[in-house]
């Protein structure tokens, strides 16, 4: 997939096309840390404050 996206970037020399080159790895970091957010926080948004311990 990366190798597509750099040589479509190749191809047409655009602005638009580079930006893919770096957004598909970005996108798929991000994704791998939502998976393991998900494995320690089950069923909780990355927003909510944790309960406080007492």
């Amino acid at each position: 997939m990366l190798t597509a996206a750099a040589l479509k970037v190749r191809e047409t020399r655009r602005a638009a096309d580079f930006a893919i080159v770096f957004l598909i790895p970005l996108m798929h970091a991000s994704y791998g840390i939502a998976e393991w957010v998900e494995v320690f926080r089950p069923n909780r948004d990355l927003s909510e404050i944790p309960p406080a311990v007492s």
